[in-house]
């Protein structure tokens, strides 16, 4: 009987000691459970990203709040198809510029096929063509003022031409490799196959700053042709089917968009070289103009908020 009194005695002093613990913070309710925590995976660095349904602009991994300037595009967004246009299925398309109804391209490989050129948008037919040097390859474009820049692959060479005569005007240097062309107005911005992007003086093409594309803790690299639209940079990744758009501030990813249903059938799904390359921006429609490296045709997307 005794023995009984004592265990009751003891059993209610321990309870109320651990009930003491509890309340004080030494012990959680949790810790007296038996229940296994399941560890959070790692996020994964293996390219590419999550898929989408097609046109689908998904948001990358939520980036912290920081000073950058507001984006004028949501993080969700679709790309609509408006029509299908022929395109020189000759042209390797290194650069996409679009002005007053009409494109201006680029095209690259060695041997005389490198060019300018200025392109119907309805019949794909070449108004307008300039051809680069054989031992040039050419890459990508863009339009700054009255001006056409054309950057080249492993020259190291910038031509700047008049933009309506397609008079060559002068030429820069640069070190690395050239692969993407664009601007914001204040500077040329550039890529070179890595996750680095340059922006530069248009008139003396030297380093202003750089930043370096990422999506959380993962460097994106392989970035190739580019475009501004509405504050952000849009750049094709060699080899990919996505579109990767960026923050022009500090390299952020700001989304994906998913462009497998905008590729002909008649490209094989893993050619090497015909791969899609080239974006072009009419802001007045808010429309989108892509192909491809030796792509029979160019779409034409609208872009909806």
């Amino acid at each position: 009987m005794k023995h009984t009194i004592f265990f009751h005695i003891a059993l209610f002093c321990l309870t109320a000691c651990m009930a003491c613990l509890v309340g004080f913070g030494v012990l959680s309710s949790g810790s007296l459970s038996h229940q296994t925590q399941v560890p959070t995976p790692n996020k994964s660095t293996d390219p590419p990203p999550p898929a989408a349904d097609n046109g689908d602009s998904k948001p990358s991994t939520k980036p912290e709040e920081a000073d950058s300037p507001v984006v004028e595009l949501p993080v969700q967004l679709k790309l609509s198809l408006i029509a299908v246009h022929p395109h020189d299925a000759q042209a390797f398309t290194q650069g996409l510029e679009f002005r007053k109804g009409e494109l201006y391209e680029s095209t690259g490989l060695y041997g005389g096929r490198s060019s300018l050129r200025r392109v119907e948008i309805s019949t794909g037919k070449v108004l307008q063509k300039h051809d680069l040097a054989g031992k040039y390859f050419g890459e990508g474009i863009t339009q700054f003022d009255d001006k056409i820049y054309q950057i080249t692959w492993q020259e190291k060479t910038c031509f700047v031409y008049e933009r309506d005569t397609f008079k060559q005007e002068k030429t820069f240097t640069y070190q690395g490799e050239g692969w993407g062309l664009a601007n914001d107005g204040k500077h040329l911005i550039m890529s070179d196959g890595s996750s680095r992007i340059r922006f530069l003086n248009p008139e003396t093409f030297q380093l202003d700053h750089t930043i370096d594309v990422r999506d959380g803790n993962r460097r994106v690299t392989q970035i190739n042709e580019l475009e501004y639209i509405h504050g952000e940079i849009w750049a094709n990744m060699l080899g990919s089917k996505y579109i990767v758009r960026i923050n022009p501030t500090d390299g952020r990813v700001i989304g994906w968009i998913n462009c497998t249903n905008f590729v002909p059938k008649e490209i094989p799904p893993n050619d090497p070289e015909r791969v899609l390359n080239g974006i072009a921006f009419d802001a007045e429609t808010n429309r989108i103009y892509i192909t491809g490296k030796l792509w029979p045709v160019l779409y034409e997307l609208q872009l909806e908020k």
